[in-house]
């Protein structure tokens, strides 16, 4: 499984995926973490990648509101 986590702020994306790690860790899960800066990049991969799962920040510049 892979699981999106869309922020155009690093520091913001990093402290999204320590959650999801840790949960990770926690239930014994398998799964990869994707980052992507904005929603026009995550797009492209959208498809190809199988990717079941976004967290995604709706304040961005690009595709947010």
């Amino acid at each position: 499984m892979n699981i999106a986590v869309v922020d155009d702020k690093s520091k913001d994306r990093e402290e999204v995926i320590q959650h999801i790690m840790k949960y990770k860790k926690l239930n014994h899960l398998d799964f990869h973490i994707l980052e992507y800066k904005s929603g026009t990049d995550l797009l492209k991969d959208i498809d190809n990648k199988n990717i079941e799962i976004v967290f995604l920040d709706i304040y961005m510049d690009v595709l947010g509101i």
